[in-house]
């Protein structure tokens, strides 16, 4: 059962953070500043606990595709990602392995996969609140083959849905050529993008997906 304060406490930082990117974006240039400074700091510290307590970040980076890290023109203030990665399992539990090839995110059916496995995966550590996407995420199984079908569901009610003219974007003309009405384009999409998600689950290395 997670931490009621420690869920407030995210909840608190996440709204601060996106109140600040989006005044960052209008051209508050203090905004920015205070944008930057925070995410130095956060990054800072993710990466302490990296070194000092790796163990309680990999529940996390086991099911993350990305992890924040520093660059920099001075080589000295930046850690190698590779052992960064290693020690943090990044990506273990749905088939990323270090030095070989994985699955493309080329591909615009794996990228919008990934939107809807990063909005569950999200709302899910936030699980607990009374928004209906909070509920229906934090209720879903650990993402396997066995649970994927209803990860899917889930992100098209709360993403794919909620995206108009899906169908009419330029990513998409090639995939479907040949369905001239747009809810058979659109369905022939939301297919393809079943399939990615499918993928992702089937190259999992977590116990469940056995």
């Amino acid at each position: 059962m997670k931490d009621e304060s420690e869920v407030k406490l995210w909840r608190s930082a996440y709204r601060a953070l996106n109140t600040l990117t989006a005044r960052a974006l209008a051209g508050n240039e203090l905004a920015a500043t205070m944008l930057h400074n925070l995410s130095h700091r956060s990054v800072r510290g993710f990466l302490h606990v990296a070194k000092k307590r790796p163990e309680v970040l990999r529940p996390s980076t086991r099911n993350a595709v990305t992890i924040p890290a520093f660059i920099s023109p001075n080589a000295q203030f930046v850690q190698k990602p590779s052992e960064i990665m290693e020690c943090l399992h990044v990506g273990s539990n749905i088939g990323l392995k270090p030095g070989k090839k994985n699955w493309s995110l080329e591909t615009g059916a794996t990228k919008y996969a990934m939107e809807i496995y990063k909005l569950i995966t999200e709302e899910r550590i936030a699980g607990g609140g009374d928004d209906d996407i909070v509920k229906v995420c934090a209720a879903l199984k650990d993402f396997n083959t066995r649970s994927v079908r209803r990860w899917f569901a889930v992100g098209r009610k709360f993403h794919l849905d909620k995206i108009p003219n899906l169908e009419d974007r330029d990513e998409w003309k090639s995939v479907t050529r040949y369905h001239p009405k747009p809810k058979s384009r659109r369905a022939y999409i939301y297919q393809k993008i079943e399939e990615a998600l499918i993928r992702m689950a089937s190259s999992s290395s977590s116990p469940e997906a056995s």
